[in-house]
């Protein structure tokens, strides 16, 4: 049998190492895994790629666990190990620490869904997003409906409202206030009759 080894696939942590060759065989190919365990060679030989590369994973997991003293986990929870490390791979973050954040923030919302959390910031609270203070948003807000063509009634009672608006909460980006606050200050505004509330609320919505 002629063999030719191409460039390994190679999987590794900070500690291990798995190979995978690539060897030509009889008109074909075969794979070869390759690592060291306890200062010995092992070698298994693959006829499927995939396979290969999965029982690689699973390899590099074993050696994790056994430097970690981890020698009760079985084979099916070092596959676990190794989904969950392939995982997270690409945030950089070692496995215990995402485990950790992940408790952490599992805590704090009460047992509540972290990705819809998680979905929720980024609609209301994305970073990446330009984060204006309420006289110029009140500002862009007027105009963009004296463009539309609103009665002059309508823009009297909207600067009115926005005008009111900004004295009670001054430069606050609108993604820190909330429901709450909002209809707090809507309500210290007894001056107002029922229908001048409804339209102002109608203007901040």
């Amino acid at each position: 049998m002629s063999a030719r080894k191409k460039t390994p696939i190679v999987f590794s942590d900070e500690h291990h190492e798995v190979k995978i060759y690539t060897v030509k065989c009889r008109g074909g190919f075969i794979y070869q895994l390759s690592s060291y365990r306890a200062g010995q060679r092992q070698r298994r030989t693959f006829a499927d790629l995939d396979e290969a590369k999965r029982m690689a994973r699973l390899q590099l997991s074993q050696l994790a666990g056994e430097r970690l003293g981890a020698k009760t986990l079985s084979a099916t929870e070092m596959e676990g190990y190794a989904l969950a490390a392939r995982q997270i791979e690409p945030t950089g973050m070692p496995l215990h620490v995402c485990a950790e954040l992940f408790a952490e923030a599992h805590r704090v919302l009460k047992g509540h869904s972290i990705l819809d959390a998680a979905r929720y910031y980024m609609i209301h609270y994305d970073p990446s997003r330009p984060r204006k203070a309420l006289p110029e948003l009140a500002d862009e807000f007027l105009e963009s409906r004296r463009a539309t063509g609103m009665s002059a009634k309508y823009l009297m009672t909207a600067r009115w409202t926005l005008r009111h608006l900004v004295a009670a909460f001054g430069k606050t980006p609108l993604d820190d206030l909330d429901a709450g606050a909002l209809d707090r200050w809507m309500e210290s505004r007894s001056s107002l009759t029922n229908r001048s509330r409804n339209t102002c609320r109608v203007i901040l919505v």
